[in-house]
This record gives structure tokens, sequence and C-alpha cells, in this order.
């Protein structure tokens, strides 16, 4: 399928499914103990990741996320649909530049950090165990539960004004790895 250059919403849906199949294996050190988490890729964690929670001014059609996504893939749902929201500029817009090369995010050098909340210098909602950072993107992970390694992707936008680094233990990265899932 050929995606024009212009049509943000289609790239980043496509660079999402080339994960679906795969998950990113980083082993990391914290406290003198070498641990392991591994990021899955699920069609359904497309709909928050792009932002779609805040395009209440646009109706669509009842779908489940899946659907939603597939939408997307079929071309049913467009850039130019999403765009006449009142909040796409600032808030899904920057979030799909992230997602149309998170692929290549994950692939280069990242630096890896633990989150929490309560110690950035400025209030925030997002709950996340992880964020991976690059010099110009943030991505949230978060623990599928406590006991396992199973990750998933829970935001990512553009690096702005705000530093969510800050404050946050980095973790130093031992081995990261795309694998088949």
């Amino acid at each position: 399928m050929c995606v024009e250059n212009n049509d943000l919403l289609l790239r980043a849906a496509l660079v999402w499914r080339e994960l679906l199949n795969t998950k990113c294996v980083v082993k990391y050190k914290e406290r003198e103990a070498i641990k392991e988490m591994a990021i899955g890729f699920s069609e359904e964690d497309f709909y928050h990741l792009a932002g779609f929670q805040y395009l209440e001014d646009i109706r669509f059609p009842r779908y489940s996320r899946k659907k939603v996504f597939d939408k997307i893939i079929s071309g049913a749902i467009t850039q130019e649909m999403i765009s006449k929201g009142c909040k796409y500029e600032t808030f899904v817009k920057p979030r799909l530049m992230v997602l149309s090369e998170v692929n290549e995010l994950l692939e280069r050098e990242f630096e890896l950090y633990r989150f929490d909340q309560y110690r950035c210098s400025f209030y925030t909602e997002l709950k996340a165990d992880y964020i991976i950072s690059d010099n110009e993107n943030y991505v949230f992970v978060v623990r599928e539960n406590e006991t396992k390694i199973e990750c998933r992707c829970c935001s990512a936008f553009k690096i702005a004004q705000r530093n969510y680094t800050d404050n946050q233990k980095k973790l130093k990265i031992v081995s990261k790895e795309m694998q088949p899932a």
C-alpha cells in the first residue's frame, strides 16, 4: 500500500502493524540486579496511543478499539477526518508523529528510566512504570503486572516544555533486541 507523506495517521498505523508480531526485549540493571522487560504491541493499544480519546468532537460509529485500528488500515478512518478535531494539533498529532517512527526509536540508542508520576516537578495523571526517551520523544511503558516481564506502551509523544525524566531513576541498559512475539 502506498502511503502519501502527509497521511500521518495511516503511516503511524502501518508502522504499528509491523510491530504486532514482535516484542522489544530490554535487559537493564537496577540495584545491581539484571532485570528484563518485554514490550508487546497490540491493535487495541493503538487507539489510546494515537490520542483518539481526545477527539471528543468527532463522531465515529461505535467501534471497538481493534476495529478502529482496522478501519484506519483499510482507509475508512482517515487523516482528513481526525484532523478536524479541535484537540488534534495539541494532543493527537504529536502522538502520531512518535508512533510513525516508534520502530526506529526502539532500534536506536535510547535512555530508560523508572517512572514515578509523584516525582515529577509538575502535576501529571500519567501512570507508567518506565520511560523510554531519546532526544526527541517519550514512550511510556507499563508492566502488565508486577510479577511478569510483559509490558505495553501506554503513552507516547514528542518532548516539549515538560521534562518527564527529571527526578526519575535512570536505568542502565544491558541489552535490547526485537524478537518475534
